[in-house]
């Protein structure tokens, strides 16, 4: 990776959930860690910088309440999952368009069930409903085969 040692200036956010942390430097996620357990003092509000090995200059430093930064990560990665689950039901309208043709009856079936339920997710869905509908529909377009 590159070096944020440059000389430059660079943002460097850190987001700690209760039983998460991420790192972003420059707005590109670096770390992204979920923990399978923590301890209750895990979730104690605490903030310093500590240097191991070598020089440090901080012009700017600030804490922020998380809510605003964690929801702003979750409509993101909510948009991210609502484009991946529109760019694959676009690839599966134009299969649709073209019909089953030689493709067996048991894949297309399975494209097909996958395909309406994909078509038909709640407008409300969750991050993880979007992702295991695209999932389902990639995987199913991918499975098609000829009889």
């Amino acid at each position: 990776g590159t070096s944020i040692c440059d000389g430059k200036y660079h943002q460097v956010e850190i987001l700690k959930t209760k039983d998460s942390v991420a790192v972003s430097v420059d707005g590109r996620e670096v770390l992204s860690h979920t923990f399978d357990s923590t301890e209750s003092f895990y979730n104690d509000a605490y903030a310093g910088i500590g240097l191991w090995d070598g020089d440090l200059s901080i012009k700017e430093f600030s804490i922020q309440d998380a809510k605003a930064a964690i929801e702003k990560k979750a409509a993101a990665e909510l948009k991210d999952a609502e484009g991946r689950l529109k760019k694959a039901l676009n690839k599966a309208k134009k299969i649709m368009e073209k019909g089953q043709g030689k493709y067996s009856g048991k894949t297309w079936k399975a494209f097909q069930k996958a395909y309406q339920a994909a078509k038909n997710a709640p407008k409300n869905a969750k991050i993880t409903k979007l992702e295991k509908l695209s999932a389902e529909l990639e995987t199913a377009m991918q499975d098609l085969k000829n009889s």
